[in-house]
């Protein structure tokens, strides 16, 4: 009983201190890896193979595990490279490496001595992280601006973060009702950390020192362009998971259904939004625009949150060859449910006058909207036994954004909107009756015919078809690829004190 106690705090010690050690993509749901089985299987284990992720992709499998284990996965480097071309106008890209190293999956699976039907598992997984940085400055001499004679520094800042964690920690247990059927259900509190910013500057300065405006001697002139907007906030919820097994000869077939999310409540609330403009010609040379500023913040009690995620179901099965009993093919598919637009970020008025120039669509300028459209992604994976202590597993996963082509009624939080897919290798090393894997994953995805962010490289002082100051018409010529590599090592501890 000591012994027990002692491991069983080792384990709370270790589950909380990963979690305070964790530190998003926004538009996807199956960026996700575990540990050694879903994760190298690509996660096509609803059917089984799951192994301590069973509590996520299908809990009625959590009784495929006859001991209690201690389970740990670990992403030992993440390395994330994203092209942007043409981005910010013809031949100006955003380039950004990203190297990290966090934990994963943390998980222990509880044996009930006194029924062995019933088995529980608790556990704590980062389902997705994300962190997308870009800036770029430009600084050169030309003539922009129409009442002013010759050239002037034309100055552009560029700068765009986008930050999205979403962290399970939850609760699941399988019943095996006979040696072919079993069922589950888990339940999660979810813990999602958004912050997105985005900072355009533009400004036109005259090179001579005296500048002349209607025949009057100005002594400072500058034409600016500024937008900025800032959101962060934490969001908590509750969702629960429902799962079925069944056993046929060679082959397990898995059901699994999550529910959509119910919110708990949310913290960390902040907004910032900013636009300015001045000193700006009107296109017909007759004078000038109006200039203005409109800028609003608003804390935790001036908004609300709302996130709201899909219902999804997900099916699965797992081939065991009878004619080659040491391969298994795997296989699973997950629909998700529409989410039709609706306002995640639920923002006061601004009280001020706002001239119809600075918010030509006449909606709440600190509102944000987000939804999805449904989709469809699935995974097969392969797994062979080498020898009885050493097995190769790999596979393959699509994971497409759920924004893409989606219709937003005010300002949006996503990122650029891309379809990824996954390919993983690994091999999984038995130790005694513990298990350790090394692993890799290669991730890749691109989308063209984009619309550019803004197009800095043929500025005019107004454009008049987006009614957008000291910046170009924008093409769709914008082309953005990602590539990732991440590498993996994963362990599984035996606490049955069998060898």
């Amino acid at each position: 009983m000591k012994i027990n106690r002692v491991r069983l705090s080792i384990f709370i010690l270790m589950f909380f201190w990963f979690a305070a050690l964790c530190h998003g993509q926004i538009n996807r749901y199956w960026s996700q890896n575990f540990n050694d089985g879903s994760s190298m299987l690509a996660g096509a284990v609803v059917g089984g193979g799951a192994g301590a992720a069973a509590i996520y992709y299908n809990p009625a499998n959590i009784s495929e595990i006859t001991e209690s284990r201690f389970s740990l996965s670990v992403s030992l480097v993440s390395i994330d490279m994203y092209n942007v071309k043409n981005a910010l106008g013809n031949d100006i890209d955003l380039n950004r490496t990203k190297f990290t190293a966090q934990p994963r999956f943390v998980s222990y699976l509880i044996e009930l001595k006194k029924n062995k039907r019933i088995s529980m598992e608790i556990a704590f997984m980062n389902v997705a992280n994300s962190n997308v940085r870009f800036t770029y400055a430009e600084d050169r001499e030309m003539d922009i601006l129409k009442d002013i004679n010759g050239d002037e520094r034309y100055f552009a800042n560029y700068n765009q973060e986008n930050i999205y964690r979403d962290d399970y920690f939850g609760i699941g247990a399988s019943y095996t009702i006979n040696e072919n059927l079993s069922i589950g259900s888990s339940i999660f509190v979810s813990a999602k950390t958004v912050r997105t910013l985005k900072e355009l500057e533009l400004d036109a300065t005259p090179l001579k020192d005296s500048v002349y405006r209607n025949n009057e001697l100005i002594a400072s002139y500058t034409a600016t362009y500024n937008r900025q907007s800032e959101v962060r906030f934490q969001n908590y919820s509750l969702l629960f998971k429902l799962g079925i097994n069944y056993r046929i000869r060679n082959m397990n077939v898995g059901l699994n259904i999550t529910t959509p999310s119910m919110d708990l409540f949310s913290g960390g609330k902040f907004l910032h939004m900013k636009r300015q403009q001045s000193n700006i010609s009107k296109p017909d040379g007759e004078g000038y625009l109006p200039d203005y500023t409109v800028v609003d913040q608003q804390g935790k009690d001036d908004f609300k949150i709302r996130f709201k995620t899909p219902f999804s179901v997900s099916l699965g099965a797992t081939f065991h060859s009878p004619s080659v009993p040491d391969k298994s093919f795997f296989i699973t598919a997950e629909y998700f449910s529409t989410v039709s637009s609706y306002s995640i970020v639920d923002a006061q008025e601004y009280q001020y006058f706002t001239p119809p120039i600075a918010n030509p669509d006449s909606g709440n300028l600190m509102d944000f909207s987000y939804g999805a459209r449904d989709i469809l992604n699935f995974a097969i994976g392969y797994r062979w036994h080498i020898s009885q202590k050493l097995l190769l597993l790999s596979g393959f996963k699509t994971d497409f954004n759920y924004l893409k082509n989606v219709e937003i009624e005010s300002n949006r939080l996503d990122n650029f909107n891309i379809n990824l897919y996954h390919i993983t290798s690994g091999l999984r090393f038995s130790i005694k009756n513990n298990v350790v894997l090394f692993g890799i994953q290669y991730s890749f995805g691109s989308r063209k015919d984009i619309k550019q962010i803004v197009n800095i490289a043929n500025p005019v002082e107004y454009n008049i078809e987006e009614g957008e100051a000291l910046q170009g018409a924008r093409s769709n010529d914008m082309k953005v690829s990602f590539h990732g590599l991440s590498f993996f090592l994963g362990a599984t501890f035996n606490f049955s004190g069998d060898k």
